[in-house]
């Protein structure tokens, strides 16, 4: 399988989503070790609507801090570089998410919501693994679905076919998506990401969270990003098509040094509460 054939088919489409180019610009100044608070302020205040957007969800209950904060450098020193990047990115995939209609199967609130839940599983889970930033995890977390916007969006009779088949041969909605073909909304992901030039580790996230073997995988991202998704299906904020969630991989479990009735007992609590998060975001951005 060749991600060149689904850049192709995507090539071919009218209005592929894109990254604003004032946030891809953020995002690689985030990435970047020598990046000032100075660098990032100017960058942000170039674009109007992404300053109002960062003042607004930092002035909110999401972050409930106790006085108001009035300038984007306020905002970046104390949110940090990493969150900005995450409350700009999270504000351009909500744009993202808003433009495409829906379908019969699956709503836009649905996928916001279980995307930024996920974001916050894998970030916390990311927390206890050696060796990964939190917020590369809650990046590769908030973006593992994006290709399922492109599939309802562009490909409505393709995505009616798979959920036929699914209900013909009582399998999970993405066993079914692989059988039809593969143009999946996973790696049609993994291809947007690159797309976009975001790091490695978070477009095979994308493109491998469903199904992957251990010898394949380069970044303990995608195991990350999969147990998130898995404990989200798990604990029911999970979209329509993927409530009956496939086999978790075991292997997942290999990331961390500590066993994995510990690390699910902590995440015990984890989707409820951030549900009610990922809604406040919404209703701001």
């Amino acid at each position: 399988m060749d991600d060149r054939t689904t850049a192709q088919l995507l090539a071919q489409l009218d209005a592929v989503p894109s990254l604003p180019e004032s946030v891809s610009e953020i995002v690689s100044l985030v990435n970047k070790p020598e990046c000032s608070v100075q660098e990032l302020t100017e960058s942000i205040k170039k674009d109007i609507g992404l300053t109002a957007k960062l003042l607004h969800v930092a002035n909110s209950a999401y972050y409930s801090f106790a006085h108001r904060i009035g300038t984007v450098q306020l905002a970046v020193s104390l949110l940090g570089m990493n969150e900005v990047r995450n409350v700009v990115l999270s504000a351009s995939i909500v744009g993202m998410f808003k433009s495409f209609k829906g379908s019969p199967f699956l709503s836009f609130r649905e996928l916001w919501v279980h995307s930024a839940n996920c974001a916050v599983a894998a970030r916390t889970i990311a927390s206890r693994v050696a060796d990964l930033s939190p917020e590369e995890a809650f990046v590769a977390g908030l973006l593992h679905d994006v290709g399922m916007v492109i599939l309802i969006d562009k490909f409505p009779e393709q995505l009616k076919a798979i959920v036929a088949l699914a209900t013909t041969e009582k399998v999970p909605f993405v066993e079914a998506e692989g059988r039809y073909w593969e143009h999946t909304h996973a790696r049609i992901g993994g291809v947007l990401a690159r797309k976009w030039k975001l790091p490695k580790g978070v477009a095979e996230a994308a493109d491998l969270h469903h199904f992957f073997s251990p010898k394949g995988v380069t970044s303990k991202l995608t195991p990350v990003v999969h147990l998130a998704d898995s404990i989200c299906i798990e604990h029911g904020s999970a979209y329509r098509l993927e409530r009956e969630a496939v086999d978790e991989n075991v292997q997942s479990w290999n990331v961390f040094d500590e066993n994995q009735e510990a690390v699910r007992a902590s995440l015990s609590e984890l989707v409820k509460k951030d549900e009610q998060k990922a809604q406040i975001l919404l209703d701001i951005l």
